[in-house]
């Protein structure tokens, strides 16, 4: 039941924003990025639940993991240090899918405003969301 409650409010905090389409598509990685305007941040948990029901001209979509963040990050600029054409984007972490090798509680994030990598406590810490999916032919 808890887990439909929170469903349910991750709904309506994002019902605004799941029948939009801005999509970013990486030819190069074969990715598709989301590319939305959200003030939303979110701890880890939720940021996993929100990419996996993300309707987005499609199903498919899932928190990167940070090899696919690193694709999209450009270390030779700052504010922002994206690579791509976004129109959006949070100078800010941006929480990856990928869990701390020495510590599961704590999960990779990249600064999309300088480049650093950096980890925090996924049910502490709110921080930015960009989901991913593989193109599709």
């Amino acid at each position: 039941m808890e887990k439909f409650i929170k469903i349910g409010i991750l709904l309506m905090l994002f019902s605004n924003i799941v029948n939009a389409e801005p999509i970013y598509r990486d030819t190069d990685t074969n990715l598709e990025w989301q590319d939305e305007s959200t003030s939303q941040e979110l701890d880890w948990y939720q940021a996993l639940e929100y990419c996996n029901i993300l309707d987005l001209n499609g199903e498919g979509w899932r928190l990167p993991n940070i090899n696919e963040l690193h694709t999209i990050v450009s270390y030779e600029s700052t504010d922002p240090s994206v690579i791509g054409n976004f129109t959006y984007i949070k100078n800010n972490y941006y929480w990856s899918s990928t869990t701390k090798f020495n510590n599961s509680q704590n999960a990779l994030s990249i600064s999309f405003s300088n480049a650093t990598m950096s980890y925090f406590d996924k049910e502490i810490n709110a921080k930015a969301v960009r989901c991913v999916r593989e193109i599709t032919p």
